[in-house]
C-alpha cells in the first residue's frame, strides 16, 4: 500500500535538509582547531588501536569517539567528515523530534515545537556528542512510544 506524505512532514522534512545544508555550508568556513581537531585526533587515535582513557585523553564519553571515528573512517581521514555525521544525525533528529511530537499529541505541535528548535539552534556548528545524544534521546521517545515490547522493557529496567 502506498502512504502519502502530508504536507506537515514534508515541511519538516525541508527544514531539516536546510539545516543539513547549512551546517555543512558554515562548516567549511568557519574552523575551530581546538574543538573540531580534539574530536579528529580522539577518532583518529581509536582507529589506530590505542587505549581509551589510557592512551586517549576522551572528554566527552567513548560512544561519541565511536561515532566520530565511523565518520573519520568513511570520511578518509578528513575533519569535515567530523561535520557531516554529526549533521547528518541532527538532521534526522529534527524529523525524529516531529514525529514523536505528532503522534503523542494529534496536532500542530509537531511543527511549533520544530520551529522553536530551529530558531533557537537552527544548525550544527561543533561536532559535539550533544548533537548524537539528541539523536538518541528522541528514537528513544519513539522506541518507547510505539512499541508495547519495549514499554515493558523500560518500565521493568529503566524506572527501578
Amino acid at each position: 500500500m502506498k502512504q502519502n506524505i502530508d504536507h506537515k512532514t514534508l515541511f519538516i522534512i525541508i527544514l531539516s535538509i536546510l539545516s543539513f545544508v547549512i551546517s555543512i555550508y558554515q562548516s567549511k568556513y568557519y574552523y575551530d582547531g581546538h574543538h573540531w581537531g580534539l574530536m579528529l585526533s580522539n577518532a583518529i587515535d581509536f582507529l589506530d588501536g590505542k587505549k581509551p582513557y589510557e592512551e586517549i585523553f576522551i572528554q566527552y564519553g567513548i560512544l561519541n569517539t565511536i561515532f566520530h571515528a565511523i565518520f573519520v573512517k568513511f570520511g578518509n581521514s578528513q575533519v569535515i567528515s567530523l561535520f557531516y555525521g554529526t549533521s547528518l544525525f541532527y538532521s534526522l533528529s529534527i524529523i525524529l523530534l516531529f514525529k514523536y511530537v505528532e503522534n503523542k499529541f494529534d496536532s500542530n505541535y509537531g511543527i511549533f515545537v520544530i520551529l522553536c528548535l530551529l530558531l533557537i539552534h537552527p544548525f550544527v556548528n561543533h561536532p559535539w556528542h550533544n548533537y548524537l545524544g539528541f539523536f538518541f534521546l528522541v528514537l528513544a521517545l519513539n522506541i518507547y512510544d510505539t512499541n508495547s515490547k519495549n514499554n515493558t522493557f523500560f518500565l521493568e529496567y529503566v524506572y527501578l
